[in-house]
């Protein structure tokens, strides 16, 4: 999947054409939140399944062994995660261009997580559900994600 941030100085020109940072795999999204929530310049985020509501992501990710997963539910833990959760963060993103996708049916992002995020965000966020990888492909197919940001954009 594609996450996007777009980034424009004050003059509204692109510092280059469709310049995306950063763009892979699902933890860029997170990226992606945290680092508009601080930088004015980023002027629309599109994310995919973003990591985000820490205590429950880490709780129940397929992306730990559950050796691995005690250590990191403990309290004193968790409050230090808390303000790099993009949960505590997107409401920062008002005023600006945010979509957030939450495609089902994969257990590295669980649904209950981007719930949150989606309950968290600001008013005019585009929030889009799938129920699965398939209907992402089938129903997004029609608004791809660079003509979704041109869009917003103004390109």
């Amino acid at each position: 999947p594609l996450d996007a941030v777009e980034l424009l100085p004050a003059t509204r020109q692109p510092l280059s054409s469709l310049a995306e940072l950063p763009q892979g795999p699902i933890e860029s999204g997170t990226i992606a939140i945290l680092a508009a929530s601080v930088d004015q310049r980023i002027k629309a985020v599109d994310v995919i399944n973003p990591w985000c509501d820490f205590p429950r992501w880490l709780a129940q990710t397929a992306h730990l062994q559950d050796h691995e997963r005690e250590p990191l539910l403990r309290e004193d833990f968790l409050k230090k995660l808390e303000p790099l959760d993009p949960v505590s963060n997107v409401s920062k993103l008002a005023g600006r261009k945010l979509r957030i996708q939450m495609i089902g049916g994969q257990d590295k992002s669980p649904m209950a997580c981007l719930e949150r995020l989606a309950a968290a965000a600001p008013e005019g966020t585009c929030l889009e559900r799938y129920a699965d990888p398939m209907a992402h492909f089938r129903e997004g197919g029609r608004n791809p994600h660079h003509s979704w940001m041109s869009k917003q954009l103004g390109y």
